[in-house]
């Protein structure tokens, strides 16, 4: 978790070092190039010194001055060992070894970093001996890294004690303040706790006790206005509640009603059907009889042109016609048994939506005499729905019987209703039922719209129980939407959205 005091160390310390760091290096550098100069100048004077006092006693050959020479410059930092070599078998050599300085064995060459070569010359003359000075920089190596050490315990002590001084001063100036006004703030956390006594000695401080004051204050205001809107809320809950309750039973008690209407309709459109096709039969069986009694009448007389002929050509039509007038009636007791039972029943299924399209408006073609408006469908043949068909044709009934019931009363011309089904992105169905009837006014098509009013709400009779039912089907027990577009004379179009997949009825939810 992010600390407003590791942020300010962090970020000091990181100052601090951009500049003791740098600093410090440099303070390295310059030393370390003075130490190099130094060795530079102790180099070039022993260069001098050798010069100066070997050359006279190289000449006087006295191995004794020239040991305690040799051991001289050894003291010097950074010498290692020098070798002498002359003529007359001149060898010498001289080495430290730890403390102590013995004599450089001939075979033996020190691990040095550098070689420095001198010529004895005495007076000018030929060159007496050849001088090899060892010299190494381990010295200056060890007293750079000493001082390289002391300066980052120095910058290590810096950081060290900056340290110490921002705890000091977060505790003094910012820690001690903050839990005073965290304090103040629980209080104020707390519904009908007293605010805290609290006044900053510092001026920066003095603004946020101001507005804990005035917070305290809003909160008492707000406290008193939300107990009064509790209040009120739940007195409109509960009248919520009543009106829910009373729009419950209205809406069962409607859509009760309304289906054993449909039903009925649709029963008494069949019995119509039927009579008329039994009637039409009826009329051809008399036919076959009168064209029977006749054939009977004039038996003896023969050949193709005779009443025998006639009779034949006349029975072939009448059987071919109760032929196709009984098929019309099994298809419609059929399309009516099948719809009844779906409306009984209301299983899910899958059904062709085209076939139980034809089978619906079959049914409404036969309970219309005369029919107001011509019935047309246009929808492919492979769209299959898996829904409840028995409310799917309770939507359809209700929306085509409200065309032909209401939109062409005072029509002049002769009306149509068409269907059409298509297939929409993903897997949904879209049916547009549209007719050219007379629409409906404003006021009916913004009341449509909304989320379903309740007979309550339509105080102007626009939307009547059926709309009110069909939306409530489309809308919650088929899972799709409805749409309605009309215009006073030039007719209404509903457009329904349903998924090929209906969702699962809810637990408890009756048939509708």
């Amino acid at each position: 978790m992010n600390s407003l005091y590791r942020s300010l160390t962090v970020l000091l310390l990181v100052l601090c070092n951009l500049v003791l760091v740098p600093m410090a290096w440099l303070t390295y550098e310059c030393t370390q190039n003075e130490s190099q100069a130094l060795y530079t100048a102790n180099r070039a004077a022993l260069k001098a010194r050798l010069t100066r006092t070997l050359p006279p006693v190289v000449w006087q050959l006295d191995e004794r001055l020239i040991v305690e020479n040799l051991d001289a410059e050894l003291s010097t930092p950074g010498v290692l060992a020098i070798e002498l070599v002359g003529d007359a078998g001149l060898r010498l050599g001289r080495v430290r070894d730890g403390e102590a300085i013995r004599d450089l064995a001939p075979s033996e060459r020190p691990g040095a970093d550098e070689v420095l070569t001198l010529p004895i010359i005495y007076q000018g003359g030929e060159p007496l001996a050849q001088a090899w000075v060892y010299l190494s920089h381990q010295g200056l190596a060890e007293a750079d890294q000493a001082r390289l050490g002391w300066l980052a315990v120095a910058v290590i002590l810096t950081n060290l004690l900056l340290l110490g001084a921002l705890a000091w001063l977060w505790q003094r100036v910012t820690e001690r303040p903050l839990i005073r006004l965290r304090q103040v703030l629980d209080a104020l956390a707390q519904p009908g706790a007293p605010l805290p006594d609290w006044q900053p000695h510092r001026e920066e401080l003095l603004p946020l006790a101001e507005s804990c004051r005035r917070i305290s204050e809003r909160l008492a205001a707000s406290d008193n206005r939300c107990q009064a809107a509790e209040a009120a809320l739940d007195t409109a809950r509960r009248q919520a509640e009543d009106s829910r309750r009373s729009w419950r039973a209205a809406r069962q008690l409607v859509v009760r009603s309304e289906k054993p209407a449909a039903i009925g309709r649709l029963a008494a459109g069949v019995a119509s059907a039927i009579h008329s096709a039994a009637g039409s039969s009826l009329d051809l069986s008399t036919q076959l009889h009168a064209a029977t009694h006749e054939l009977y009448e004039t038996l003896p007389d023969t050949g193709d042109s005779g009443p025998l002929a006639r009779y034949c050509r006349d029975a072939e039509g009448c059987s071919l016609a109760l032929l196709e007038h009984t098929r019309q009636i099994s298809a419609l007791v059929g399309s009516l048994r099948q719809i009844a039972l779906d409306q009984e029943h209301n299983p899910r299924r899958d059904f062709q939506l085209k076939d139980y399209l034809n089978d619906l408006l079959t049914c409404l073609r036969a309970g219309y005499s005369p029919l107001p408006a011509e019935l047309k469908l246009d929808c492919p043949a492979d769209l299959v729905l898996n829904s409840y068909p028995g409310t799917f044709a309770q939507v359809i009934i209700q929306l085509v019987s409200n065309a032909l019931e209401h939109a062409f009363t005072h029509h002049a011309r002769y009306g149509e209703v068409v269907i059409r089904g298509t297939r929409q992105d993903g897997d949904a169905v879209r049916l547009v039922i549209q007719d050219n009837g007379a629409g409906l006014p404003e006021h009916a098509r913004q009341w449509f719209e909304t989320s379903c009013p309740t007979p309550e709400e339509d105080t102007q009779g626009a939307v009547g129980p059926g709309l009110l039912i069909v939306c409530m089907l489309v809308r919650q027990e088929l899972g799709g939407d409805i749409h309605m577009e009309s215009q006073p004379g030039h007719g209404t179009t509903y457009t329904l959205t349903l998924p090929t997949l209906a969702p699962q009825r809810r637990r408890g939810t009756e048939d509708a």
